[in-house]
């Protein structure tokens, strides 16, 4: 019986199992960078048996660009949540800032591990895709043009970068003047 098979007959005991193996690496990879992560840093970390990891992933690039991708959709899907609210009760601007203030401040772990993470798999050409779909723009573009969204993408990929490595929170009220000279006041 190879691997494979094992694997679609077997059924986890645990279902949550491999999200605390992506989760407990993410915080690896975020604290210490890509080369600490291995299966046993990833298991001790998610307090799972080590042969758990091999279970679900087949070696430590599989790890890492499936810990990627399932923060990188929790992020996006966090900040859309977050965002539709926020942008009808305040307008694009004012939600944005709203949005900065939020993550900066009351998600901040959140953010530096996320942060930690996507700096961390830069050079490492087969995540490419997935870091390169890991962007403000793409969030915000239901709300507003082309243009506009990439140039309101870098802004705020520039201040939450700034926020995680200046260890600099930002508040609604010190980023919506900037924020609404770029969205002309929508």
């Amino acid at each position: 019986m190879t691997l494979q098979q094992t694997r679609t007959k077997r059924r986890p005991n645990d279902p949550a199992r491999r999200q605390r193996i992506i989760e407990a690496a993410a915080r690896v990879v975020a604290e210490h960078g890509v080369d600490a992560l291995t299966f046993r840093a990833a298991a001790s970390r998610a307090k799972v048996p080590l042969g758990s990891t091999t279970y679900y992933f087949a070696d430590k690039e599989d790890l890492l660009a499936s810990t990627v991708r399932a923060i990188r959709e929790r992020n996006q899907k966090s900040f859309q949540d977050m965002l539709e609210p926020l942008i009808a009760e305040h307008g694009l601007a004012g939600g944005l800032a709203a949005l900065v203030e939020e993550v900066t401040v009351r998600q901040r772990p959140q953010l530096v591990l996320e942060y930690g993470l996507y700096l961390s798999t830069l050079h490492r050409p087969a995540l490419r895709p997935d870091i390169t779909q890991w962007l403000m723009e793409a969030t915000v573009r239901p709300y507003c043009d082309e243009q506009t969204a990439r140039l309101l993408g870098f802004t705020l990929e520039g201040i939450l970068l700034q926020s995680v490595m200046e260890d600099v929170m930002f508040f609604a009220t010190d980023v919506e003047p900037m924020l609404a000279k770029i969205t002309d006041g929508k």
